[in-house]
């Protein structure tokens, strides 16, 4: 996930929502940063989850730039929506569209999570992202059914 236009400033909420891939009951991170097992009511440092250690930066374009940090929706619908959009752009051509989403809806949750030491925010798949240098994995969303 990367942020595609950041807003000026820093984030000023506390509280937000991220999407994780579950396995045999253990948290790890989404599908770019090597599925590292986290810990939930903990807070997590970015830097110990880093694929690239000496990497400091992620780099979008001449006019996206931002340190690395936690990626975590402000919203819940926009973390919701990226879920969304995950399983219709990974699915398999051969695959059954609802095959596809009960097996990728049992593999990825979403988790409420307190953010601190905020890096920088933007627009990501046009909703809200901030980018935090530590989070605390509180909780996973339940659905409401």
């Amino acid at each position: 996930m990367c942020l595609e236009k950041l807003i000026e400033g820093l984030p000023d909420w506390e509280e937000g929502y991220k999407l994780m891939f579950i396995e045999e009951d253990c948290i790890y991170g989404e599908i770019y940063n090597g599925y590292k097992k986290r810990s939930l009511n903990k807070w997590l440092d970015e830097k110990s989850f880093r694929i690239c250690q000496d990497k400091t930066e992620i780099i979008v374009s001449s006019f996206v730039k931002y340190l690395i940090g936690w990626h975590v929706f402000k919203s819940l619908e926009g973390c919701q929506k990226w879920l969304s959009d995950l399983i219709y752009t990974c699915k398999p051509k051969e695959m059954d569209s609802t095959e596809f989403k009960i097996q990728t809806l049992n593999k990825f949750k979403i988790y409420k999570v307190k953010c601190r030491k905020p890096l920088a925010h933007g627009y990501q798949n046009s909703d809200i992202v901030g980018v935090f240098k530590e989070v605390k994995f509180i909780e996973e969303v339940k659905d409401e059914e």
